[in-house]
């Protein structure tokens, strides 16, 4: 009982150990080869905000010697240069397009084009066909798109013709059958028919999961058989073998 106890305790040993020797060996070779000019550029470009990140890979190099610690100098040199690039006109409209109006690290009042870009990229994105897509994925509105400016009155218009392709019994099936969440867009008798077959969506996935795991019961349940039919045939060759050993030692 004792000799079970501690194979058991030197197994978990083993395997926190690994996987702890993993995670260090992981941040060992980050803290050693990076270029903290070059992340910190990296960074930048990608809006993450300077402090938090820094102090995220200081974490990660703690226990490390003073050569592997994360340089702040450098670090905040290419995160300050990359800074102008990302706070361009066209970086704001692509922010705007991706439905994103604010920044981490640019300013309204430092970097008015860049916030006249975001502008206009959400008017662009606020658009009949956008409005169509977001419906079909369940929406009703938009964080960016307002009701009250002209410009994004196609976007509603968008939202109504595609709210109408997707309150219907079969795209409510398919959406069931996907697993989609419902988030109660529909209305009146639309969310009735909806609803049928969404829940009808719902029912086809379960019994989909349901023969699959019958199917690899059956699998399961074959090699089983298999196993013991083979370990039948074993014992009887023993068997046989042990008799035809104790007839020759009667000889």
């Amino acid at each position: 009982m004792v000799s079970k106890k501690i194979k058991l305790i030197v197994k978990i040993f083993i395997i926190v150990g690994c996987s702890s020797c993993a995670s260090w060996k992981a941040n060992y070779d980050f803290c050693k080869e990076t270029d903290w000019r070059e992340l910190g550029m990296k960074d930048a470009k990608e809006d993450q905000k300077m402090e938090e990140s820094f102090m995220n890979y200081q974490h990660m190099c703690r226990e490390f010697d003073e050569e592997l610690k994360p340089n702040l100098t450098l670090y905040r040199f290419g995160h300050h240069a990359a800074i102008k690039t990302l706070c361009t006109y066209d970086n704001g409209r692509k922010f705007g397009l991706n439905r994103k109006v604010t920044s981490n690290n640019c300013s309204s009042s430092k970097h008015p084009k860049f916030y006249q870009g975001i502008k206009d990229g959400v008017d662009e994105y606020c658009s009949f066909d956008s409005g169509i897509k977001r419906a079909m994925e369940g929406y009703r509105t938009s964080e960016v798109c307002s009701h009250k400016r002209k410009k994004h009155q196609a976007f509603y218009k968008g939202i109504n013709k595609g709210l109408f392709d997707y309150c219907t019994y079969d795209y409510g099936k398919k959406i069931g059958f996907l697993e989609q969440e419902y988030r109660g867009v529909c209305r009146g008798s639309a969310e009735k028919r909806f609803l049928k077959g969404y829940n009808l969506g719902l029912d086809l996935v379960k019994i989909k999961k349901l023969k699959k795991s019958i199917s690899e019961l059956r699998q399961e349940n074959a090699k089983l058989e298999e196993q013991i039919e083979s370990e039948s045939r074993d014992n009887i060759d023993l068997r046989v073998q042990r008799l035809d050993l104790l007839r020759q030692l009667k000889k």
